[in-house]
């Protein structure tokens, strides 16, 4: 809308609640699934020394994970290794600190 002159009409609104100019900034993590949670979890708890994949797998087991369709243990890894989240050094899986 403009006035008689031309220029744009413009109200301000005075508030005294606080606005904030700045977006919501998404979350830099990935999105995992719950038992991709559970089993990044696992391997966070290890610690530095990290785990074999035996030792992961079991852990991965006792939360119920992976004992109807074994594979679910590989495309859960496959899925933390594309999301740049683990990786294998020799024999021990670890969590990837960047």
């Amino acid at each position: 809308m403009l006035d008689e002159d031309g220029e744009p009409i413009t109200v301000s609104i005075v508030s005294d609640e606080i606005i904030s100019s700045q977006l919501a900034t998404k979350s830099s993590e990935p999105k995992l699934t719950p038992n991709q949670r559970t089993v990044f979890g696992i391997l966070h708890a290890a610690g530095s020394a990290g785990l074999s994949l035996e030792e992961w797998n079991a852990g991965a087991k006792q939360e119920e994970i992976g004992t109807r369709r074994k594979a679910d243990l590989t495309d859960i890894r496959n899925a933390l290794v594309s999301k740049g989240l683990v990786s294998n050094h020799g024999d021990r899986w670890k969590v990837r600190h960047e």
